[in-house]
């Protein structure tokens, strides 16, 4: 059983150089994942092409159910059923949601770029996140910068996706409240490697 403690200790490994999947175990996890998958985790990222799971994870097939959205974002119905599908089939023990530095839909929220169709859906669902880390900000009285406010609003986005998946997913509250079920906050740094709990 893979939980995230072990695939953070995995991710120290990466940032530091020094973890190696054998083809030989990747092998093996796929003979033994052919007819079925029991990942105990659930990782909800961003779609960007420099945050792979798998990869900062040092994970095998089927150690990670993952979804990918720009921005991280839950927008839509067929992503809820995706998470519903984990829930309800897979049996999944722990979700994460994972943000990222320099995530470019974010930065699009943070400068307030206009945009139409559905990248303004996702716009909408990450500019709370933008305007509760600018407040954040202001309540502290110091003067702030763009680095600053963008890295606060990419964990409030992560943290508001929570909340949403929460609020719209009434099993998924019930399975938290019964211990069934836990949800992690996390950011991967993308010029460290390393991904660390939002606290």
């Amino acid at each position: 059983m893979v939980l995230f403690e072990e695939l953070l200790r995995r991710n120290e490994q990466y940032a530091n150089g020094e973890g190696i999947v054998q083809l030989s175990d990747l092998k093996k996890a796929r003979e033994e994942t052919v007819n079925a998958q029991h990942p105990e985790i659930t990782m909800i990222t961003c779609s960007d092409s420099r945050v792979s799971p798998e990869l900062i994870f040092l994970a095998k097939p089927g150690e990670i159910f993952t979804i990918r959205t720009a921005g991280n974002v839950v927008v839509g119905d067929d992503v809820m059923a995706t998470v519903e599908y984990a829930i309800k089939h897979l049996h999944t023990k722990e979700i994460v949601v994972l943000g990222h530095s320099n995530c470019g839909a974010v930065t699009a929220a943070v400068k307030n770029v206009k945009e139409e169709g559905y990248l303004n859906e996702l716009m909408e669902k990450i500019k709370p996140a933008v305007q509760d880390a600018r407040r954040i900000l202001e309540r502290k009285n110091e003067s702030y910068t763009d680095d600053m406010l963008l890295e606060l609003s990419i964990k409030k986005n992560v943290m508001n996706v929570i909340g949403d998946l929460i609020s719209r997913m009434p099993i998924l509250d019930e399975l938290i409240n019964k211990n069934e079920i836990k949800i992690i906050p996390a950011y991967y740094d993308l010029s460290t490697g390393k991904v660390t709990i939002i606290e």
